[in-house]
């Protein structure tokens, strides 16, 4: 019996209620599309046909009483085939130059590698030395870190309290190297951070032209400098502890020999003292001549020698303490020169360690650019080849039916892009813009619309019925 029904003719009122059925809004209209399966080779045309009626039917209203209520139609858009043809010819035409072009690019490469520099010029560009500057800043004068000897007297008091003078040079000495100690680490971060990561690489594409023998001399100068960087004694820059120990020991040895030395009242007491002891040794002496005249004088005359001459012992003395405390001086000038010293070497060999590291990766940046700057240009083209190869054959799949065959020509420019970046570029098929009608939806309804390949939309009712 349900064969029979199929064969028979059907009222409107046993259309299919699917509609219904389903619950959809009984004013929706239904339309559908045939695609083919994706593994198809046509699949991407009939999607290219579907989106052409999609925005054909969003720019123009549906003609009135083509499109009844829960109906389905069947869809159709018809392509102009001399007018796609000719679109599509064009853009494989225009393929085919860009695949021209980019072999001419490769073929360019190719003939840069038979050119070469002369050695002297390849010695001069890739193989001289770089020095990587590792300082102080300038405004921090070393000098500030000495101490200063000057206005010591023959007293610890006379002309200036010596121990509350070297107290306040030595706050000030303190402070000030606190702040020097912080400066060599900055420097060397400095260093690395401008200097350093700027002259480490050599970006000249004169290293293209560089023969076989020119780059085993590179590689040799590579060796040569990594047995320098290896064999250059970087330790940490500095040791502060060891430093402020050496710095408290040259201070504590010069407050002792101030302690040692004697204030003026100490001293013109205590000489003042000897020197009257001394003078009463030789009352007896002086007494026992005082009827002889003669005898007196020469008395007199011995007993002020002799006091002269322990007067000059005395001073002779305190100018002895009073060297021995400069020579303290000296000496804490010659403990913070020996640090001063110890920094500057250290900073040295870091420059010289930077220094030979630079070398060495400018020389690797060097063989590295000619050994992969060459094949990564190819590398890259080829990229660009494969993806016009592509385009080509996804538009040969698509239009197949539409190409004319034996339209091949040799004016078209290619796509102006630079194959020589890493770029993904998007090789759109170029067609006029135009205005012109086509038949939509039912025989002598016409819209306009904006290009030339599409011929006509139709619609064909299905017959579904229950």
């Amino acid at each position: 019996y349900a064969q029979d029904v199929k064969w028979q003719d059907h009222d409107e009122h046993f259309y299919s209620e699917f509609a219904e059925r389903n619950l959809y809004p009984g004013a929706l209209k239904y339309m559908v599309f045939d695609l083919l399966p994706k593994e198809d080779k046509q699949y991407l045309s009939d999607q290219i046909r579907m989106l052409g009626f999609l925005l054909v039917l969003a720019g123009n209203p549906i003609p009135h009483g083509t499109v009844a209520p829960k109906r389905v139609y069947r869809v159709n858009l018809e392509f102009d085939s001399g007018s796609i043809g000719s679109s599509c010819t064009e853009y494989l035409n225009k393929l085919r130059a860009t695949t021209a072009r980019i072999k001419e690019i490769s073929d360019e490469l190719r003939f840069e590698e038979t050119q070469s520099l002369d050695n002297e010029q390849a010695r001069q560009l890739f193989e001289s030395n770089v020095t990587v500057p590792v300082a102080i800043r300038k405004d921090l004068k070393k000098k500030d870190l000495f101490c200063n000897s000057k206005g010591l007297g023959l007293a610890t008091d006379c002309p200036d309290d010596e121990l509350g003078k070297w107290s306040s040079q030595y706050q000030s000495i303190s402070k000030l190297f606190v702040r020097y100690l912080r400066e060599p680490r900055r420097s060397v971060k400095t260093s690395v951070q401008e200097k350093f990561h700027k002259m480490n690489t050599v970006d000249d594409e004169r290293a293209l032209l560089l023969n076989e023998f020119q780059k085993e001399d590179i590689a040799f100068r590579l060796v040569e400098e990594e047995q320098n960087m290896v064999e250059t004694q970087t330790s940490q820059i500095f040791n502060t502890a060891e430093f402020n120990r050496r710095m408290e020991e040259a201070d504590k040895s010069l407050r002792r020999t101030i302690a040692q030395r004697m204030t003026r009242a100490k001293t013109l007491a205590v000489g003042g003292v000897a020197l009257l002891a001394y003078l009463i040794g030789f009352l007896p002496l002086l007494f026992s001549n005082l009827n002889d005249t003669p005898s007196f004088l020469w008395s007199l005359l011995l007993v002020g020698i002799v006091l002269a001459l322990f007067a000059g012992v005395g001073i002779v003395a305190l100018m002895v303490y009073r060297r021995r405390l400069r020579n303290r001086f000296k000496h804490f000038n010659y403990v913070m020169s020996g640090i001063t010293g110890e920094i500057d070497e250290s900073l040295g060999s870091f420059s010289k360690y930077l220094s030979h590291a630079c070398n060495v990766m400018r020389e690797f940046s060097v063989l590295n650019y000619t050994e992969s700057a060459v094949g990564r240009k190819q590398r890259i083209l080829k990229k660009h080849e494969l993806d016009v190869a592509e385009k080509t054959r996804e538009a040969c799949n698509i239009f197949a039916t539409y190409l004319e065959p034996g339209h091949g020509s040799s004016d078209v420019e290619p796509y102006d892009y630079d194959f020589t970046l890493m770029r993904n570029y998007s090789y759109e098929m170029e067609h006029p813009t135009v205005q012109q009608s086509i038949e939509f939806m039912q025989p002598g309804y016409t819209v306009q619309v904006p290009v030339d390949y599409i011929k006509s939309v139709s619609l064909t009712r299905e017959e579904l019925y229950d």
